[in-house]
């Protein structure tokens, strides 16, 4: 069997014709560029080596999360990125060979496909993702390909090292976190406020749930990716109540417009009702989660991905 050519799949341009959507998508490609030359100055007037580390994982919006009622963004550990270096941006990104993983999840199970099983294997992450994008259990909407890739598209998979040295545990580091120092870019005329790469994705994407499924150990990354603030006041607690054999999930936590400017500095996050359609309830819901790859018992298994169910937490 061939291996599948994900450079011409479609999977871009059959999900991102909303107007609205390809906005998004300038917007964060403009971004980028400008935390790509950030990078760069900082890496060239200092001692900063960024060599070993791979490319960093870069967000793009589709018209199935601009359609979501609830607009999910979900952050692991390390990005396993192989699109470019740390402070080289991919070619590729927004293009149909960017979301080969994401096309492979969505096609996997077509019987007519050409996917290798090497580029999708049945682990646990995958297993969890399918269950965080809505995707059945019981296979009976494998054949619908729009639907698959709607589904799988949905949902923002970002994570909190942006990039890592191999996929491997990247604990924090004093001279590379520099890279994910403030910065400001330019769309439309505007600038943007002076942030981090997290919350320039924040306030572009406006996310309505932010699901944790990093696990312990990476409370430094929280605070550097988000401040001291916002993990001892909303994330600590919901770390120290997690247990392995009986409590894989938090708690959602619940934030108002108030919080998330008191939290994220963002005002009037819900303002926006074309882009938030029919969501009214106006909170940030935060959940809290091992790893997928966490080492746990079939029960407590069955119970965390039960808890990460997409429509569950929806109706949360």
């Amino acid at each position: 069997m061939a291996c599948k050519n994900y450079s011409n799949t479609k999977i871009f341009e059959n999900n991102t014709r909303k107007k609205r959507t390809e906005e998004k998508n300038a917007e964060l490609n403009a971004m980028y560029e400008a935390f790509y030359k950030s990078m760069e100055e900082k890496a060239r007037n200092s001692d900063i080596k960024p060599d070993g580390y791979n490319g960093v994982q870069l967000l793009t919006c589709f018209d199935s999360y601009i359609n979501a009622k609830h607009k999910i963004m979900v952050y692991g550990k390390e990005a396993h990125t192989k699109d470019g270096q740390l402070i080289e941006k991919s070619d590729c990104y927004q293009q149909d060979g960017y979301y080969r993983y994401d096309y492979a999840i969505a096609h996997r199970d077509d019987k007519n496909s050409d996917i290798p099983k090497s580029d999708c294997r049945e682990t646990q992450y995958l297993k969890t993702r399918r269950v965080i994008s809505g995707i059945k259990k019981d296979g009976k909407d494998a054949n619908k390909a729009e639907e698959l890739e709607a589904k799988v598209l949905s949902i923002l998979n970002n994570n909190l090292n942006k990039s890592s040295v191999n996929g491997n545990y990247t604990p924090c580091n004093g001279d590379i976190d520099k890279l994910y120092d403030t910065f400001t870019y330019e769309y439309n005329g505007k600038k943007s406020e002076d942030r981090n790469i997290y919350w320039h994705e924040i306030n572009i994407l406006r996310p309505t749930h932010l699901l944790f499924i990093s696990g312990k150990g990476y409370e430094r990354h929280i605070k550097r990716d988000f401040s001291d603030e916002f993990y001892k006041k909303i994330i600590k607690g919901m770390i120290e109540k997690l247990k392995i054999k009986e409590r894989p999930t938090s708690k959602v936590v619940e934030l108002g417009e108030e919080d998330i400017e008191d939290y994220f500095g963002i005002k009037d996050y819900f303002a926006d009702e074309e882009y938030f359609n029919t969501y009214k309830c106006k909170k940030m819901k935060i959940i809290y989660a091992y790893h997928p790859s966490a080492r746990l018992n079939s029960d407590t298994r069955e119970k965390y991905l039960d808890n990460l169910d997409i429509w569950k937490i929806r109706k949360k």
